[in-house]
């Protein structure tokens, strides 16, 4: 039984990854444009 749920936890797992990698990097961009905003200014 357990290993027919593995693939679904493996899913979950990367895509739990995928998502916080994915928060991780808006965070950084969200700092850098209050931390530099003239670099931002043309965007």
């Amino acid at each position: 039984m357990e290993i027919i749920r593995l693939p679904r936890s493996l899913a979950a797992l990367l895509k739990n990854r995928r998502r916080a990698q994915l928060r991780r990097g808006r965070e950084a961009e969200r700092l850098d444009r209050i931390r530099n905003p003239s670099k931002y200014l043309g965007h």
